[in-house]
């Protein structure tokens, strides 16, 4: 009945350290796991830090190309003005080179030379006007397109403040994330190697347990052996006076064994 009891308490010994073993196993599977994630979410915080210094970058990028299509925008209009000027000359070339050939044409033989100069002048000035108001137009073209581009750049840069802001956000959490996960990883590699030195006592305790199993199996068929050793002796019955301690008593006695 006691050997009985003694290997029921074995087997729940060994039954313990297989569990704790297990419980050992798992919960260093979930350090590892959680140590990667805070060295994940760390690596996340940088990412998102190396986004956030990006979007600044690009943000004065675009306020840089917002002010460079301003300047062009302000020396579009100074061409124009130009233009103008180039316009008036011509108009005012093409009038005189009109009084110059009615003068010519008055003149006679004498003013011929000078008509052909003045009808070449007139066209000069006519081709000048007619180059000023194509350039003109493309000003006028190129100035909706700086517009436009003004537009996009700055709904683009209004973007970027918007993500840098997003970012800043997650940036945030990911530092909460990272400061929590590596407390965590902490505690659970504490728990861990205090789970590791349980398992390592169960572990010798069940092999105490074992030993002693062993012992008292041994020591219990020793027991069997010195009682079936034992059961080979007879003895004599007990006299009612000492007289039976005398020699030859006790050598019948022996005589019987």
């Amino acid at each position: 009945m006691r050997h009985r009891g003694r290997s029921h308490k074995s087997e729940r010994t060994e039954r313990q350290a297989v569990n704790l073993a297990q419980s050992a196993a798992s919960l260093n599977s979930i350090t590892q796991t959680v140590g990667k994630t805070a060295r994940s979410a760390v690596q996340a915080r940088e990412t998102s830090l190396e986004t956030r210094a990006q979007t600044v970058v690009i943000s004065g990028v675009m306020h840089s190309a917002n002010t460079a299509m301003g300047e062009i925008r302000a020396a579009s209009g100074q061409v124009e003005s130009l233009l103008g000027l180039i316009e008036e000359i011509a108009f005012q070339t093409n009038l005189l080179s009109l009084n110059a050939g009615s003068e010519a044409a008055r003149a006679g033989e004498a003013g011929r030379g000078f008509d052909v100069v003045a009808k070449e002048i007139r066209a000069l000035a006519q081709r000048s006007a007619k180059s000023a108001q194509d350039i003109r137009n493309i000003i006028t073209s190129s100035g909706r397109q700086v517009e436009e581009g003004v537009h996009f750049v700055g709904e683009a840069d209004r973007s970027m403040k918007v993500i840098s802001q997003h970012v800043d956000g997650i940036t945030s959490l990911l530092e909460e994330i990272s400061r929590s996960t590596t407390g965590e990883a902490e505690s659970l590699e504490t728990i861990n190697k205090a789970i590791n030195e349980m398992d390592q006592m169960t572990q010798r305790n069940a092999a105490m347990v074992e030993e002693v199993n062993v012992a008292c199996r041994n020591l219990s068929n020793e027991a069997k052996d010195l009682f079936a050793e034992l059961s080979r002796f007879r003895f004599a019955p007990a006299q009612p006076s000492d007289d039976w301690m005398h020699p030859a008593n006790l050598s019948l006695a022996g005589a019987e064994v």
